[in-house]
């Protein structure tokens, strides 16, 4: 049988339920769903799971608690790819605006974080410190939030977006800072900044 596509959050909840029910021996909940997944809504776990039942892959008793399970054998072997949305490009030099151009790029499994990821295209070498490179695709993990040190992307005054490390001073401002000593750190007010996410990964093509 072929198999129908899924989003990258429909796999990772049918992931979820073939592991806790082997584990449980039951299903999660949707509550549990929605903690493993990063969600803050059921609502949005309830939207997957109709998804889910319409393509034919989970079943469900609608009046019972943990009765969701496989409509039939489903293999979601580990080391697979998934294709994740490109959001755009960002600078690892001079920020440049956000670009959104709705590309996707296959991503190796193991690679997402847990939550919802996406995926950037660099443009610049500021962060080859780091090993970013101009023209990786980095992926990064969707947060508002960073600790001192993170590789983060940041929106500037909402318009500018950058990849740099992210570093609070105290004062109420915050440093981004470059890993190629030909650039300089950016030192702006916190209330400036943006969290868009944390890089978590990095892709590259050898020419």
């Amino acid at each position: 049988m072929k198999i129908p596509y899924l989003t990258l959050k429909q796999r990772a909840l049918v992931q979820f339920i073939l592991k806790y029910s082997d584990i449980h021996g039951n299903a999660p909940t949707q509550r549990e769903i929605a903690e493993q997944l990063g969600l803050s809504s059921l609502g949005t776990v309830q939207s997957h799971i109709k998804a889910l039942c319409r393509k034919g892959i989970l079943h469900k008793e609608w009046n019972k608690n943990r009765s969701l399970r496989l409509a039939y054998p489903f293999p979601l072997e580990s080391g697979g790819t998934v294709e994740l949305r490109m959001a755009g490009r960002v600078a690892a030099g001079k920020p440049i605006e956000a670009v959104l151009d709705y590309e996707t790029v296959k991503v190796p499994e193991e690679m997402l974080s847990r939550g919802e990821n996406f995926a950037l295209r660099v443009r610049g070498d500021s962060m080859i410190g780091d090993g970013i490179c101009d023209g990786d695709v980095i992926i990064v993990r969707r947060s508002s939030n960073a600790e001192n040190g993170q590789t983060v992307v940041a929106l500037i005054d909402e318009r500018e977006a950058t990849v740099k490390r992210f570093r609070r001073n105290g004062d109420g401002t915050v440093t981004l800072s470059p890993t190629n000593p030909a650039y300089q750190e950016i030192v702006c007010e916190e209330s400036r900044i943006a969290i868009q996410g944390i890089v978590v990964g990095l892709l590259r093509k050898y020419k």
